[in-house]
């Protein structure tokens, strides 16, 4: 489930690298080069969702599933804060070079570079959505990253805050009403 939302989630943020890599590729190697990238993108995605997902686990774990949401929330908010946040969004569009006679190992080569730089832009809201998943919470946290990817301002750094404090509030009341219908249902 966690692959499948995570692969509907980046899907769309592989078309405008599969359109780079197309403009940047001879016509004749273009299909070759843009199938490559694409399944390379979304290939590290999913190894990449999978990843998030098991540390989601694992901190849930070892820190309960509340003292996971916070922290996970925390890290969101600390990271809307902070300035490399802007500089690290718009790395996820940095193109690379595609040589000549390489056009199929050059095409996965940049979409593996690409993958790894938006992984690192993300894996902290897609490891929140990850220790509760559901469809609203990766919903939520897929709006806020697109806003976050394609709008890109600085003046919007404080409203992505505070969304992911809504969306970290909403999971910990969403784990609170669960609890308490388990605990109404034992007596």
């Amino acid at each position: 489930m966690i692959i499948g939302m995570t692969l509907a989630m980046m899907s769309p943020f592989a078309v405008p690298l599969g359109r780079a890599v197309a403009r940047a590729t001879l016509w004749w190697h273009a299909p070759a080069a843009v199938a490559m990238a694409l399944l390379a993108f979304l290939g590290i995605w999913s190894l990449a969702a999978a990843g998030m997902h098991l540390i989601g686990e694992a901190l849930a774990l070892v820190i309960t599933p509340t003292g996971a949401i916070a922290l996970l929330t925390t890290g969101c908010i600390a990271a809307q804060i902070g300035h490399r946040r802007l500089r690290l969004i718009s790395t996820c569009q940095v193109s690379q070079p595609i040589y000549q006679d390489q056009h199929v190992r050059g095409a996965a080569r940049w979409s593996g570079v690409a993958a790894a730089r938006c992984i690192r832009a993300c894996a902290v809201p897609m490891t929140l959505a990850a220790v509760q998943p559901s469809l609203a919470g990766f919903t939520a946290v897929a709006a806020l990253l697109w806003v976050e990817r394609f709008a890109g301002r600085p003046q919007l750094r404080l409203l992505l805050a505070l969304g992911y404090l809504t969306i970290g509030v909403a999971m910990l009341a969403a784990m609170g009403s669960v609890a308490a219908g388990r605990h109404l249902g034992h007596h």
